[in-house]
């Protein structure tokens, strides 16, 4: 066993430096749902263009004629993808994964459960000095890597960016802007931040929901409750620790002046923006995160069915019958009309800590096409884009560890989440 990465390490340990590598980017599955948007994406906005400093991409996948179909689709977006390399790696093959790892500067992988496979990329770009973005949503997988990645990954100043899709770049770069507001025009800190999750067109995909059902079927009880706690993402030397609870039931919020029911991502978002309040300045405002409803019957009825749909997935007859029935299957999403033509709409609102003169500021957060998807897509790519200018992130040339988009690109990665049709607009700002 290998002290440093905590798993057995592959035959052939060479590593590369930042300097040597030949390509930029490359998407590791490419071939899966989410994986086929971010290579459209890159054949609509990015392979050839030189206005965006000519990025050099490749595909990555288990096979090869997967990927062939891949580019092919590419090309006929854009005819530069014809040069866009492919690259055959498992994560069931570590020389394959380092072979891959080498030669780019960020990695972009789709692959998940990044639970069941996520583990064995981040230690291979951890050991190929490569940076790392992805889109999981998966606490325990993020306290995994945190745990066993986060010390080595800060000795080689390698970068491993959790969470650069719609979990959780709205909530966290959300938060961060409104604390870098209140701090420069009032001189303030933040003491508390309520977001609201408001109107939204989009689908779930199998990939989504193979990542839950993950957790829910080879996840301990031990380790679903330390996921769970309000601090689970928070270093251990961070005091006092964030107390907040989910929601879990319908409610009235009084500073919104708005009924409210629970929110999905909520116990992903709020440990992520949790995590990048203490990572930057050693202390936790309190962040809770729920979904807007139009009355106290819509709150009340969403309410129940979601508590309902829960326990139907926790139960295993009726998850069966989910599975086998209901749920999209791996490798199926959202329809096209749905990725291109979703939408989502976020409120933040923020109240400073100065009892003298406190401060309520609001931020609004407009997203364009399907959130989990069309712009999920779109918002990782972007991610890795900004980390190939290191001295524009908020982490540095010098940074790395297992960080959040907050932490690692900063506000450097507003400008980029403008181009993928993201906006934030602070559009209140008042004394109370």
């Amino acid at each position: 066993i290998n002290a440093e990465y905590g798993t057995a390490p592959p035959k052939k340990q060479e590593t590369t430096t930042m300097a040597s590598k030949d390509l930029d980017l490359v998407v590791f599955g490419a071939t899966g749902f989410t994986g086929k948007l971010v290579c459209e994406y890159l054949a609509e906005e990015i392979v050839g263009n030189k206005a965006r400093g000519n990025i050099r991409v490749a595909i990555a996948g288990r096979s090869k004629a997967s990927l062939e179909a891949v580019r092919a689709s590419m090309v006929t977006v854009n005819d530069a993808c014809s040069d866009v390399e492919m690259i055959v790696a498992s994560v069931s093959d570590s020389a394959s994964l380092d072979a891959m790892t080498s030669r780019t500067r960020v990695l972009i992988t789709t692959v998940g459960p990044y639970a069941r496979y996520g583990i064995p990329v981040v230690e291979s770009c951890i050991r190929q000095n490569t940076d790392y973005v992805d889109l999981t949503g998966e606490p325990t997988f993020m306290r995994k890597t945190i745990a066993s990645f986060d010390a080595v990954a800060k000795k080689k100043k390698v970068a491993i960016v959790h969470t650069c899709g719609y979990d959780s770049i709205p909530s966290d770069i959300g938060a961060l802007l409104l604390d870098h507001h209140v701090e420069s025009t009032h001189k303030q800190r933040l003491s508390r931040v309520l977001g609201f999750i408001g109107k939204s067109r989009g689908a779930a995909s199998g990939g989504t929901v193979a990542s839950l059902l993950n957790i829910i079927k080879n996840t301990s009880m031990d380790e679903i409750k330390a996921a769970a706690r309000p601090d689970s993402l928070v270093p251990a030397s961070i005091q006092p620790r964030p107390k907040e609870k989910d929601l879990r039931w319908a409610r009235y919020d009084p500073d919104a002046e708005k009924w409210t029911a629970p929110w999905v991502m909520e116990a992903v978002n709020t440990r992520v923006v949790r995590r990048s309040a203490a990572l930057r300045s050693g202390r936790c405002f309190a962040y809770t995160e729920v979904t807007e409803m139009p009355s106290a019957f819509a709150a009340y009825a969403f309410a129940f069915v979601y508590t309902l749909g829960m326990l139907l997935l926790v139960v295993p007859p009726t998850r069966w019958l989910l599975e086998r029935f209901v749920l999209p299957a791996p490798g199926q999403g959202p329809s096209r009309d749905t990725v291109i033509n979703g939408f989502f709409n976020h409120t933040m609102i923020a109240f400073s800590d100065d009892a003298s003169a406190p401060r309520r500021v609001t931020l609004r957060i407009k997203g364009k096409r399907d959130p989990g998807y069309g712009a999920t897509s779109r918002m990782l790519v972007e991610s890795a884009i900004c980390l190939l200018s290191r001295d524009q992130c908020a982490m540095g040339v010098d940074g790395g560890g297992i960080l959040t988009p907050a932490t690692a690109m900063g506000l450097s990665l507003v400008p980029h989440l403008e181009r993928a049709g993201i906006t934030f607009e602070v559009v209140d700002d008042v004394a109370v």
